[in-house]
């Protein structure tokens, strides 16, 4: 089953990039409860994910909606920047690292994880909304050479892997066109 969960993963597209990211080592699973509070707080986090990575994504063929579009989103920025910075002098952030995830699963560069098998929760902190982690169950899973922790999410809700791989679409589209407009 490892096997097949590093060929799930590899089989997709990820999302690459440095994020801030810890994971902690969970003892026993989450509760059922727990794990419902932390469902619902991924979607969120996925919901303002993909509202703000599409900001600035469509041409809108009106000046006065183009302008009206911009005000709106110097705003947005403003508001943004002013909740990150009163977060950052309120929380601590862990390490930026690079990494790779997908629905099926993550993987961290230069982190050892604690043990094959155990069960960790991973909070990945994008630039977008530092304040509010993406946070994700699983388990700690084997990679084939690699300098870096696999973790596998083998138990997420499916309306939070669609959101993941929407995503993780969106930041793969986002990239071959960076590359296209490049010379």
């Amino acid at each position: 089953m490892t096997q097949d969960a590093w060929q799930a993963f590899n089989d997709r597209i990820t999302w690459e990039g440095a994020v801030h990211v810890a994971c902690e080592s969970l003892d026993v699973p989450l509760d059922p409860a727990a794990l419902t509070r932390i469902e619902e707080l991924d979607a969120g986090v996925l919901a303002t994910l993909g509202i703000l990575g599409e900001r600035g994504g469509n041409e809108p063929s009106e000046d006065e909606t183009a302008a009206a579009m911009t005000r709106v989103d110097a705003k947005l920025n403003v508001l943004l920047e002013m909740f990150n910075r009163h977060l950052l002098g309120h929380i601590e952030l862990p390490p930026r690292r690079q990494l790779r995830f997908n629905a099926r699963g993550i993987l961290i560069e230069g982190w050892t994880p604690p043990g094959q098998g155990a069960t960790v929760l991973v909070r990945m902190h994008f630039d977008a909304c530092l304040g509010l982690p993406l946070e994700l169950p699983g388990h700690v899973a084997p990679t084939p050479a690699t300098s870096g922790g696999f973790i596998t999410f083998d138990k997420l809700d499916e309306d939070i892997r669609q959101g993941i791989e929407h995503l993780v679409f969106r930041q793969h589209r986002r990239q071959l066109a960076e590359t296209k407009r490049r010379p």
